[in-house]
């Protein structure tokens, strides 16, 4: 119990050193507080995703990445936990990150593993969000010039939804977003 202690103290240290815009001691903390966390956990993987917040500000993209991957294993291995917002706070900055170096195949992937998530709460309030990821896929696939996937993810999208969107309404409105 004293480890999972001095991880909470850890995190704690870290994220002031992180307010404070102290990245470099605010990563170690992050990383000391991890090494010390005996099993997965939402605090571990609370943990995980700030460290690859920390890195993302340092433009140590890898080590996001690598950090993001970590937080999203731990969370995808508790049982009985709903990690929900924290898979999905995860799977967004991975596609953030991947688009930003162009890699535009593994941000889609990022944003379906998203909207899998969501699709997976029975709630209304997530129409928004899975618009939301929606037109982020079909953003980028109208990038790589894939007009017709990015007409064929809004189409399936709004019917799941139960929205009328005329594949017609769908290319001027994507021709009028990105021109």
């Amino acid at each position: 119990k004293s480890k999972t202690t001095a991880a909470i103290c850890c995190n704690n240290i870290a994220t002031a050193y992180n307010y404070a815009g102290n990245n470099d001691e605010a990563r170690w903390y992050y990383n000391k507080s991890i090494a010390l966390y005996s099993n997965p956990s939402i605090a571990l993987m609370k943990c995980y995703r700030r460290l690859g917040e920390v890195c993302l500000v340092q433009s140590a993209y890898g080590k996001a990445v690598e950090a993001y991957k970590n937080a999203i294993g731990v969370g995808l291995s508790l049982e009985g936990a709903e990690p929900t917002s924290g898979l999905i706070q995860c799977y967004t900055a991975l596609a953030e990150i991947h688009c930003s170096q162009k890699s535009y195949e593994s941000a889609i992937v990022c944003y379906y593993k998203q909207m899998e998530i969501l699709g997976q709460i029975q709630d209304k309030d997530i129409r928004q969000d899975l618009l939301q990821c929606a037109h982020k896929i079909a953003a980028l696939y109208e990038k790589e010039d894939r007009l017709v996937s990015a007409i064929s993810i809004y189409e399936h999208t709004c019917r799941q939804l139960n929205l009328r969107s005329p594949a017609g309404e769908v290319t001027i409105y994507l021709s009028e977003c990105y021109a």
